[in-house]
């Protein structure tokens, strides 16, 4: 046991300081590849698990189209620009892209949205190389970033 207790570590999580802010009911969620093979059947059940927060998601030619959930139509998006442009704000992205398109996933989401607090990245099998380079993009833009490889967050409460 450690006598200093628990402080804040700052080298990794850079905007949360506790548990209780990991998955909150407010938090508003963009999905990239929303019609992806997992996502699609996932997002509708996190959708209304999370009471309905999933306000949009995104895939490549699939601008225009929407998601049917028990809780609601998820709109479809190109891109996070275009989700922007149209109105919709979010403070997380969840990220169900290939392997190989996770960087980019996240560095659009970075750039594009400067409310953007977390990433959640649920992709396994990430190169190394460039979750290295998403953690040091996290920690340059003030972003808290799960995964890759993660299960997702819920807060049972």
């Amino acid at each position: 046991m450690h006598q200093q207790g628990v402080a804040a570590f700052p080298y990794y999580f850079v905007g949360i300081d506790s548990l209780a802010e990991l998955a909150t009911r407010q938090d508003r969620v963009c999905v990239l590849n929303i019609t992806g093979g997992e996502s699609r059947t996932v997002t509708p059940v996190s959708h209304t698990y999370s009471g309905g927060n999933i306000v949009c998601g995104t895939a490549p030619g699939r601008s225009g189209t929407v998601m049917n959930t028990p809780r609601g139509n998820i709109p479809v998006y190109g891109n996070i620009a275009e989700a922007m442009e149209a109105g919709h704000r979010f403070n997380v992205v969840v990220i169900y892209l290939p392997p190989s398109g996770v960087r980019d996933g996240v560095l659009e989401a970075l750039r594009i949205n400067p409310n953007l607090k977390k990433i959640v990245i649920l992709t396994e099998k990430v190169p190394v190389h460039d979750a290295r380079i998403i953690r040091s993009l996290g920690q340059m833009y003030g972003v808290d970033i799960f995964g890759a490889n993660c299960l997702g967050i819920a807060d049972a409460h």
